[in-house]
């Protein structure tokens, strides 16, 4: 049987719906939702309005001033992450007829610092599978001109990673 939906991608795909539109409208909401969670415009018409226009100042740097494809990086981060998402809820499903107090469980279960340690090894776990790390380190970085720069970037990154990791481990010691 034919895919039917292999062509409807493909047009969605040519016609730059995937690659700069939705991407877009998401990064405009998250923006919108900053701004009004801050309060620090109180209208509404400013709130959305910065927004809109962050948001098109970023994917219009992205799309229009690097030749970096974002769409398809972006896309399959957020089927895995929704995937990750689904097993997550399955997982509590299944959990709450085990527990009869689920609630107080996780909240006692998540206020751990390791907790927060987890979601991070998560989300960059599905920052590399999904290759959005193209994004930001391009195709043959590391060994054309610039191969200095990125490596530096790279070992600063690593080290700046791992004093974060040194601070929070110390500062549960303190703690406890």
């Amino acid at each position: 049987m034919a895919d039917i939906f292999r062509p409807i991608a493909q047009k969605l795909i040519d016609l730059g719906i995937l690659g700069f539109l939705l991407p877009w409208m998401i990064t405009a909401a998250i923006f919108y939702a900053l701004l009004k969670k801050s309060k620090l415009f109180d209208s509404i018409l400013i709130n959305a309005t910065l927004a809109l226009a962050t948001a098109f100042f970023l994917w219009g740097f992205l799309v229009g001033g690097t030749a970096v494809d974002i769409g398809a990086p972006l896309a399959s981060f957020m089927a895995q992450g929704s995937i990750l998402i689904i097993i997550i809820i399955f997982g509590l499903i299944a959990a709450s007829s085990f527990y009869p107090d689920l609630n107080k469980t996780l909240g006692e279960t998540f206020k751990t610092r390791s907790a927060m340690y987890i979601m991070i090894a998560v989300f960059c776990l599905l920052f590399f599978t999904s290759g959005l790390y193209r994004v930001f380190i391009p195709e043959g970085a590391f060994t054309g001109p610039n191969a200095d720069v990125y490596t530096l970037i790279l070992i600063l990154a690593v080290l700046i990673i791992g004093l974060f990791i040194l601070v929070g481990v110390q500062s549960t010691k303190k703690s406890e």
